[in-house]
This record gives C-alpha cells, structure tokens and sequence, in this order.
C-alpha cells in the first residue's frame, strides 16, 4: 500500500518488483481526485517506462520490461474532495495509530493508505496476507529552519492558514 499523488513512488516499486521477478502487488492509493478517468493509471504507466529506459540506458544489465497491469491495484476510494483535506477514515486511522502504537499520521500520504489497509482488513481481503505500508511522509522536522518565520510578512491571503481552523478534522489531542 503506497499513497499516490505524483505516482513516483508506485511507479518506482512496480519497477523494481518487475524487474527483480517479485510477484508482489502494489496497491496504489490516490490521495486526490482525478480530473480525468485512468489519470493515476496513465501517470503511473509513464513514469513506469521512462524511469525503466533510463535505467537500461544507464545499465544495459537493467531489462526494459512490460508495465505489470497484473500487479497494480488501484483505490481511489479515499481520496477525499481536494488534495490535502482529511478524511474522515482517514481521521480514524490517525485515531487508532495513535492510541494503539503511539504513531502520528498526516492526513494525505500516510492517513488516506493507512485507511485503506483498515478497510480492507475489515473486509477480511488481507487474511493470510503479508502487508506493507510504503510510508512516504515526511518525518522531517523543519522547525529550525522556521521558528524565526514571520507569517504576517507573508501575503494577506496566506493568514488564514496561521489564524483559523482551515480543515476542521485535523483537529486532532496528541
């Protein structure tokens, strides 16, 4: 389970399951709505053989093979209305992440695969299954770089988002 926006990342594992003979499938969870039909499949698809002919092109020792159809699966069934927005499964998963494991979740690329994987365990489609959760969050702690930032120097249009509650269900006690 991998969070798709950019499709990289599935690009790059479907890739590397292809290559190395893994039958393994990705299950690819799209963390926006799609403007056009077969948009993430599309997506996913090019980067797939571009990122493989560069590869070869590089190393001919790097086979340049067929896009795996068979082994990608993909849901959109949490994306949500807008890029960014938390979700209410998603708000769940961040729930139960963290009185379960201590973990914190954001709402978009580690909330929305994580709900996923919830729906389908309850579902009983992961019995007898190994999972995992391909996490691309970013863990980093910028702070340092921002504990000086001045939001009010930043355009008008940008204060909200420093002085409302611009997505009410990331209201969330830590």
């Amino acid at each position: 389970y991998v969070a798709t926006g950019s499709c990289a990342t599935g690009a790059g594992l479907l890739l590397g399951l292809k290559i190395l003979g893994i039958p393994s499938k990705v299950v690819a969870v799209c963390v926006e709505p799609q403007d056009e039909p077969n948009t993430v499949f599309m997506g996913l698809q090019r980067l797939f053989k571009e990122a493989n002919q560069k590869l070869h092109d590089a190393d001919a020792s790097i086979p340049v093979v067929d896009f795996p159809v068979e082994q990608l699966i993909l849901n959109d069934t949490f994306c949500g209305t807008a890029y960014g927005l938390f979700i209410p499964e998603g708000q769940e998963a961040v729930r139960v992440f963290k009185d379960t494991e201590n973990i914190r979740l954001e709402g978009t690329y580690s909330a929305k695969p994580i709900a996923a994987i919830m729906a389908d365990a309850a579902q009983g489609l992961l019995e007898g299954k190994v999972v995992l959760f391909w996490n691309t969050y970013c863990g980093i702690d910028y702070s340092y770089m921002t504990h000086m930032a001045q939001y009010q120097e930043l355009p008008h249009d940008f204060h909200r988002y420093f002085e409302e509650d611009v997505q009410p269900l990331a209201k969330l006690v830590y």
